[in-house]
């Protein structure tokens, strides 16, 4: 069996493509959508009208039927319309059918922080579940539509769904208290909140939260004045942790065409000025995070096995590579290092992918999470809604020393197999910087996932290489030394092709 066919069997979506301001071998790519054309606001309202959901409860407010698994249905809502909800309290999701549907209190979950909450009921029924856009690409002047249910008035005494036009006039990359970071111009109604946003090819760019204060005159008359402009969350915040959470589940794709590679792929890694950059310190807390998710799922790892691991791996790089400095911060001891590396990392994965834990796993998490908030300490998610222009060369490099260093102590005390080891890390990598950076790193431009898995694949097999070779097992070295044939053959061919035109 030949190399991609392993790796892809072993659960990797795309598997050694050099890249790191290159691209290798392509042995297989991720499949692509087609972009959804614009429809006519009556076709969108019709999408709009089945996708919506009408929440009734402590508060009551709007939804968004945003995936189905099984007979189970995840709704998106405003935290706000949930966050009241006691124990025993009932809570019921009204579908477009009339149907109530009770919901599990145990499944109401804000995410990331921001005023954006997810749920779920049970249903044989087919419902249909909105297409998913991007809320942050939309631009200014773009059409938008907002859905949802008011609540009944004078005038009109029942919850009817309106669906209300605009305009977006304002938005932003760079974070907004509660996740708010969509600005449009449609009037909307109390009960409106969580509704969808849905821009005009029919696609759920955001849900609905408020209306904009003018925040002086609020204060001087005593009572919220609005601007008459609204505010939402753009969808991209529920992709990002859904992706999180399910980040290998894409299906490979035989590519038959190689591109040739245009740098070293073992570059050596470059200190920066000040100490290591806070940027730095919260990605490489992303990437552990995701590894963690992957190995207890895929591997049955523990999470405090995972993390610790992941934890040593961080401190290993910002000791080796910026003298133990952090920016912002100065010389910090390797056990603090440590220890803060392991708080941030874990209320990652509480955040993440805690729902799919074990109850030990959870155990550990709020072992924790106690002292840490005794303490003071701060225990929530890095910001995976920050946006970077690009991933630095450097950044990358620092990246893939951590991951090798991560594999080196899994595969070395034998919990893991050095490939599956890879794989992981590399698609945490991978989910990095398509989430945070957009898919570019510098140099590079944009690059496909298949492109950013299989680089980072090679970056860092070839660290394990020089690392650990003779600590792990028989059946590693094969598979390392295979991945490195495998990309030294492509060059040299690439070489030749070069040479004789």
């Amino acid at each position: 069996m030949d190399l991609a066919r392993r790796l892809a069997g072993a659960g990797a979506a795309v598997l050694l493509q050099m890249m790191l301001g290159c691209a290798v071998v392509t042995l297989v790519s991720a499949a692509t959508q087609q972009p959804a054309a614009a429809q006519s606001a009556e076709s969108v309202a019709k999408v709009a009208q089945v996708i919506t959901v009408r929440i009734e409860g402590a508060t009551q407010g709007s939804g968004v039927l945003v995936k189905r698994d099984g007979n189970r249905y995840t709704v998106l809502t405003a935290w706000h319309v949930v966050a009241g909800q006691r124990p025993g309290e009932e809570l019921a999701v009204y579908t477009s059918d009339a149907r109530a549907h009770a919901v599990d209190s145990s499944s109401i979950r804000q995410i990331n922080g921001a005023d954006l909450a997810s749920l779920t009921f049970a249903s044989d029924e087919n419902y249909a579940i909105a297409r998913l856009g991007r809320g942050l690409e939309i631009n200014i002047g773009s059409r938008l539509y907002v859905g949802g249910f008011p609540l009944p008035t004078s005038a009109v005494p029942s919850r009817l769904f309106r669906f209300l036009e605009g305009l977006s006039i304002a938005s932003t990359s760079k974070g907004s208290v509660s996740g708010y970071e969509l600005l449009y111009s449609n009037p909307t109604l109390p009960g409106m909140s969580g509704g969808p946003v849905m821009d005009a090819r029919g696609l759920l760019v955001g849900i609905h939260g408020r209306a904009e204060t003018d925040s002086q005159l609020t204060e001087q008359q005593g009572v919220a004045v609005k601007t008459g402009s609204n505010q939402g969350i753009p969808i991209d915040l529920f992709q990002s942790v859904e992706n999180f959470a399910n980040s290998t589940q894409v299906t490979p794709q035989t590519v038959n065409k190689p591109i040739s590679p245009n740098v070293e792929p073992l570059s050596k890694e470059k200190s920066e000025k000040g100490g290591a950059p806070q940027d730095l310190i919260n990605d490489l807390t992303l990437i552990a995070a995701v590894n963690s998710c992957e190995l207890a799922r895929n591997e049955g790892l523990e999470i405090q096995k995972t993390l610790t691991t992941s934890a040593k791996a961080s401190t290993y790089v910002v000791n080796a590579n910026y003298n133990g400095i952090i920016s912002g911060a100065g010389k910090l001891a390797s056990q603090q290092l440590v220890n803060d590396s392991l708080i941030a990392s874990t209320a990652e994965v509480s955040q993440g992918c805690g729902s799919k834990l074990n109850q030990a796993d959870l155990s550990f998490i709020e072992e924790i999470k106690k002292p840490a908030l005794s303490a003071g300490v701060a225990f929530s998610p890095a910001s995976r809604f920050r946006k970077s222009s690009m991933a630095p060369i450097v950044r990358m490099n620092d990246l893939a020393l951590a991951a090798a260093v991560n594999v080196c102590e899994l595969a070395g005390a034998r919990k893991v197999p050095a490939q599956n080891a890879v794989i992981s890390n590399a698609k945490a990598i991978t989910y990095l910087v398509t989430s945070v950076y957009g898919s570019e790193i510098a140099g590079t431009g944009k690059l496909e996932a298949s492109q950013i898995v299989n680089g980072t694949i090679v970056q860092i097999v070839g660290r394990v290489k020089q690392g650990c070779y003779a600590k792990i097992t028989d059946a590693d070295k094969k598979f390392v030394d295979e991945v490195i044939a495998q990309f030294t053959a492509h060059r040299l061919t690439s070489s030749n092709r070069r040479s004789r035109r």
